[in-house]
């Protein structure tokens, strides 16, 4: 089976959210050109203070929102399956929150490396939990990374937080009466993401492949561009109907229409960045230029203003354009 055809088979893991909390801090810098690790760096420590929230998705699934990327948690006869974990100073926390959801194994999937849904993994192993990610996230977990972007250094978990079990497109859990479809988006908002689609229950959780209504991370050090985002996105929307709950990596639980929405400022984002690289104009200039200022006031409203995401997008062609020319 072709990967396009595997994917389409498997169509077939709130204002309350994290990013809620993050937007409030976020809006403390107000002026658009301050830094963004500036900026990152202020908004990071409030992460340790956002409450941890559940709410029920379906019979047995929940999301779990707080201190990092969304989480969602399914419980049943067959354990717990989570997929992703926080950061780790609220380990403890998550899981009280997760026990009292269920016991049983736990299975965890990431949907990606960062530190805000990989966090956990080594107090989720010390609970007895067996990770799941992509080879690429695994490989990515094993070693240092320095995000060029946003300026900072992570140094890899203790070897115990590493995923046990790998993929390198898409794999299938049968748990708790539910089919859960796992499928990779390739270089998107890095070279690991996973998606997951409860399909009983309808839910798609999208990891950062989706922020609702904010502008996206897109970690160019990781593999990430804006291409791959819009291919994720065409990906996501042939998966979602009209009736799919679509959890985001960060901000409020959405719907198709909300992807779409996220999908079509992404393609206007590039359209109108891709021509100020390719004019060879560096980063300052393509700032300066505000090609953002249309979208600004409705996605500007998260950790990343019209200034960061141009650095991001603009970071994440350059490096595409570059290996396309070499």
């Amino acid at each position: 089976m072709k990967r396009r055809d595997a994917l389409k088979a498997m169509a077939g893991f709130a204002a309350t959210s994290v990013l809620g909390g993050v937007a409030r801090a976020a809006q403390q810098a107000q002026d658009d050109d301050i830094p963004l690790p500036v900026a990152y760096r202020k908004i990071y420590p409030r992460f340790e203070t956002l409450p941890i929230e559940v709410s029920s998705l379906a019979t047995g699934l929940s999301l779990i929102a707080g201190p990092g990327g969304n989480i969602t948690g399914l419980v049943g006869p067959d354990g717990l399956l989570m997929v992703d974990a926080f950061l780790p100073s609220r380990s403890a926390a998550l899981i009280r929150v997760v026990r009292e959801l269920g016991a049983g194994p736990i299975t965890m999937i990431n949907t990606h490396w960062h530190f805000d849904h990989s966090g956990g993994n080594a107090a989720l192993v010390e609970a007895g939990a067996k990770i799941v990610a992509h080879e690429n996230t695994r490989t990515r977990l094993s070693s240092e990374q320095y995000v060029v972007d946003l300026q900072m250094r992570f140094p890899p978990p203790p070897a115990a937080a590493l995923p046990v079990v790998t993929l390198g497109d898409s794999a299938t859990f049968f748990l708790n009466g539910e089919e859960i479809h796992v499928g990779h988006a390739p270089s998107a908002h890095t070279d690991g993401d996973l998606f997951i689609h409860y399909r009983k229950a309808n839910v798609l959780q999208t990891g950062d492949l989706f922020f609702n209504g904010l502008y996206p991370n897109i970690d160019s050090s990781s593999g990430g561009w804006i291409g791959g985002m819009i291919a994720a996105s065409d990906v996501l929307l042939e998966i979602a109907d009209a009736k799919t709950k679509i959890i985001p990596g960060h901000g409020a639980l959405g719907t198709r229409d909300d992807l779409k929405a996220f999908r079509s400022m992404l393609a206007e984002a590039r359209a109108k960045i891709e021509p100020l690289v390719r004019a060879g104009k560096t980063v300052e200039e393509a700032v300066a230029a505000r090609p953002l200022a249309s979208l600004n006031a409705r996605w500007g409203k998260g950790s990343f203003k019209g200034s960061h995401f141009t650095r991001l997008v603009y970071s994440g062609l350059a490096k595409h354009h570059e290996r396309e020319s070499s």
